[in-house]
């Protein structure tokens, strides 16, 4: 295995790992340590007009989002730009959310597709009963994009997830919605308006 495939895995399950724990808080510890850019310095979180919306932009990578002002944002968690918590109930166990980590990877890959498919094989290994949904071609702020949607195994439950992937200005962005049972269609909508929303600068 190349190291850049080494790296690869390490990013990927360290970022299933952290959407797969919901929001407990809790920061996975992991043998080798993903090789991500630095966190950013400073961002920026604003209320957008009076739509109910936050918007973010990160002081450091290129691009701002949107985003509900009930969901919360967390931008400690190592190896992560952001990562989005939707609101709790009182019957659900796990807290949807969406993550986005930005790595120099991809300099390894002829191209967004390849970079994709060897995060897919990735994915298919390190996941329990790996099930891939579906696959497509998207758009992330006018530049291109690939969307995999896929579910798994973790501790005992069946975890869903829907994963964008772009590249720009030589850097991979991954953008990851994670969810489990009914309450994924319940803030899909969420995960595809921040897509929407999204702006390079």
């Amino acid at each position: 295995m190349s190291n850049a495939r080494r790296t690869l895995t390490a990013l990927v399950v360290g970022a299933l790992i952290l959407a797969a724990c919901g929001g407990d808080g809790a920061t996975p510890t992991t043998d080798t340590a993903p090789t991500t850019t630095a966190a950013p310095v400073t961002t920026t979180e604003a209320p957008t007009d009076d739509s109910g919306l936050i918007s973010f932009s990160s002081g450091q990578y290129p691009f701002a989002v949107h985003y509900p002002a009930d969901w919360t944002s967390d931008t400690s968690q190592e190896g992560t730009v952001i990562v989005l918590f939707s609101p709790t109930t009182g019957t659900d166990q796990f807290s949807e959310n969406i993550n986005v980590l930005v790595t120099d990877e991809a300099a390894g890959f002829e191209s967004l597709v390849d970079y994709v498919e060897a995060n897919q094989d990735t994915l298919e290994t390190a996941i329990a009963d790996f099930v891939l949904h579906d696959e497509f071609e998207a758009d992330l702020g006018g530049e291109p994009a690939y969307a995999l949607i896929y579910s798994g195994v973790f501790d005992g439950a069946e975890i869903d997830f829907f994963q964008v992937f772009s590249i720009y200005q030589g850097l991979a962005y991954i953008t990851t919605y994670t969810g489990g049972g009914a309450d994924f269609d319940t803030y899909l909508d969420v995960m595809l308006d921040l897509l929407d929303s999204w702006e390079w600068r």
